[in-house]
């Protein structure tokens, strides 16, 4: 049986990228696209279980609703982040967190969180046009 590397140079390569952390987890220009209501799709199955999109109404994680501009770990109102949240810097863009949903043990190893992340790029970029949606709304 051949490998995989051998019959896809390229793919090997461009994951390899990716693990390293020298190519974004998402389509070049794809801050800007993205199908919200996909995205609200992928919300209701993926992230719906432990948030929620409505301002100020938490649940097992913050409310999603604002998340893009805001800084890490600081929902007003939500309190049980894990030290890895409460300690991460920064604000969460459209670039961070297809990162993170791309792989979260690799951006925060010490979170709590039990969630394996998106594998599908557009579906990392549905999910931010929806979330961007909700800001808007």
């Amino acid at each position: 049986m051949r490998s995989h590397t051998r019959r896809h140079p390229k793919r090997a390569a461009a994951g390899a990228a990716l693990a390293a952390g020298l190519v974004m987890p998402w389509p070049a220009g794809a801050q800007d696209a993205g199908d919200p209501e996909r995205g609200r799709a992928i919300f209701l199955e993926a992230c719906q279980p432990c948030h929620d999109a409505e301002p100020g109404s938490h649940q097992v994680g913050p409310s999603l609703h604002g998340v893009l501009g805001r800084e890490i770990g600081t929902a007003e109102g939500y309190r049980r982040y894990s030290r890895a949240l409460e300690q991460a810097e920064g604000v969460w863009t459209a670039d961070r967190l297809a990162r993170y949903l791309s792989d979260p043990r690799a951006m925060f190893p010490e979170q709590r969180k039990r969630y394996d992340g998106l594998g599908r790029a557009q579906d990392r970029v549905d999910l931010v046009a929806y979330l961007r949606h909700l800001d808007n709304r």
